[in-house]
Order: structure tokens, then sequence, then C-alpha cells
């Protein structure tokens, strides 16, 4: 593949912005089996399913699996072959929870965003979306993003209302890599009977006809509808990180470029979630910071309605 990613996410990068939280992807020692593996891996495992819109974009996997996904350990960084050349690799995680390498250019590998908070603990998060589960995980919801396929019902509105004219075009747009066009387009979102949407033109899909996960078919000649939807992440409370329950994006390579970076900061994809995924995920501008106390006391309280709405469902029955 040629440069063209790594050029054109270098032109979006802006030096000015600062987080509060920081995109990367799992390490060894997050992952491994071992006691330092993330308490929310130890609970839940390393298993991660595709959403739609990211089966779509790779080339080779099939719904029904889990993975693979990236992580963000490779033994190549900053090396330098003295003799002979070899392309750089880095470790992922397979469908069934293993771990082995790829190369670092490939574009069919999959990304499970893991985001660290930085400094004071700051949880990003969509307002009132903080639960946490039966086996004690915190579950919330952070950002939008083109998810799940419409149904088939839905599709068919869709179409005719976009073909009519009759959809309404928000202000946010969402990033794709167009391997055909060799840059990076946008689908636009629209609004329709209060929910949201994007259509992926013939050119973005992949070839062929599948069975999604509502058992709508897609059909790589005709055009497509997905649903925009908050994204889930699990938190992992020892560590003030978060992770996505699913695979969210795809085909965007690791690293595109000969040379060999230093350090994961300075991998495309790196780049890539910073400056183009993040504002994708943020643009809805419902996103909050929740700070440490803020955040329990928060679940506190829904904690104590849930507790009185069982009990006031118990006294009526």
């Amino acid at each position: 593949m040629s440069d063209f990613v790594a050029n054109y996410i270098n032109s979006r990068i802006n030096s000015d912005s600062i987080q509060e939280y920081d995109y990367s992807f799992l390490s060894k020692s997050e992952y491994s089996d071992n006691e330092n593996r993330l308490e929310i891996l130890k609970k839940r495992g390393l298993k991660s399913k595709l959403t739609d819109f990211a089966f779509l974009l790779t080339s080779y996997r099939n719904l029904s699996d889990d993975g693979p996904y990236w992580t963000r350990d490779s033994d190549d960084y900053g090396v330098k072959f003295t003799f002979g050349y070899r392309l750089m690799e880095v470790r992922i995680i397979n469908e069934n929870g293993e771990r082995y390498r790829c190369r670092a250019c490939e574009s069919c590998i999959s990304a499970r965003p893991y985001i660290t908070c930085l400094g004071s603990f700051y949880i990003p998060a969509n307002k009132e979306s903080i639960k946490r589960a039966k086996d004690g995980i915190l579950e919330l919801e952070y950002g939008y993003y083109p998810q799940e396929a419409a149904s088939k019902e839905m599709q068919e509105k869709l179409e005719l209302a976009y073909k009519d004219g009759n959809l309404i075009k928000t202000k946010n747009t969402y990033s794709v890599l167009d391997e055909i066009e060799k840059n990076i387009s946008k689908l636009q979102e629209y609004e329709y009977m209060g929910k949201r949407y994007v259509r992926f033109d013939e050119k973005f899909g992949r070839y062929g006809i599948f069975k999604l996960n509502n058992g709508v078919k897609y059909n790589w000649n005709n055009s497509f509808w997905f649903e925009v939807q908050p994204v889930k992440w699990w938190v992992d409370e020892k560590t003030k990180s978060m992770i996505t329950e699913k695979l969210i994006f795809n085909r965007v390579p690791f690293h595109s470029t000969t040379y060999r970076p230093n350090s994961f900061k300075e991998t495309d994809i790196k780049k890539y979630m910073d400056n183009i995924f993040s504002k994708d995920l943020e643009q809805s501008n419902e996103v909050v910071l929740l700070g440490e106390q803020i955040l329990y006391s928060f679940l506190t309280q829904k904690e104590k309605k849930t507790q009185q709405n069982n009990k006031d469902e118990y006294e009526r029955n």
C-alpha cells in the first residue's frame, strides 16, 4: 500500500489539541494470561465481535467469527536490519483469543480502541449511559459511530426517502478509507424518524453477498444503510481505562510505510485514532467527562433508584 494513509492523517493533526485521555490498543501486559491482565478481560475474555459496519470493511472475515484485532505490541519498533529487508510485524488477537503476528501493512485487521485516562480520573461518556452489569463490570456508552445494518424494511424506506430528497442531512460525517480512490472519504449522516444513518455506496463495501447480524442481506452491487449508534465500552476501574465491547472499524493498516516507527505513538493507526476516529466519535456533542467522585455519585444515585423501583414493583405485586 502507498503512503497516502500516512500523508492524509498527518495533514489532519492538530498539535494544539490536548486530551484528558489517550487512544491506544491493548499491550502485552494487559492481555496476557497472568496477574496483570485487566480485570474486565479476566472476567470476559479476549474475544470480540465485529459490527456489521466493520465487517463490510474487511476482506476475508466471516461475520460469525470473533476478531482478529490489533494490539500495540511489536518487537520491530525502531529496529534497523543490517542485511536484507523484513516487513514490520505486530501482535494481534485472533478469533479464538490467541495471540500471533501479522504484517503491520495489512488492512484487513480490525480495531478495538482502548482508552487510558491521563492524570486525573476522567471517563468520557454519553450522558445518562452508565450502568453496572451483573458480573460487576462498569459499562457505558461513549460517542456515536455507524455499527449495525438497518432492517430490511428500513433499508427500503431510507433508500426511497434518499432518492426523493426527503432525508435530513446532519452536520456529521464519518471517515472511510477508500482503497480504490486512494483517499479517505466521508459518509454523510442523515436523520430519519428520530434515528441517524449513513449510506454505504457500492464502492465502499466488500465484494459478495452476506447475511448480517439482524438477518438482512448485503449485496455489494447495491447501496446499503447503517444505523449510527452509541458505542459501548467496558471500564476497568483499577487501571482507569476502558475498551470497546465490539470491533469498531477496519481497513486502516497499523503502519503503511516502510519507515519503522520508534513507538506506537508514531504509527499510522495511532494518528488515525487521535485525529480522525476520535473526532468522528465525539462530533455529536453529547459526550461529558465524568470525574471519579461524580462517576460514583452518579452510579450510587442510579443504583438507589433501581433498588427503589424494584421495591415499588414488588409491593405492587
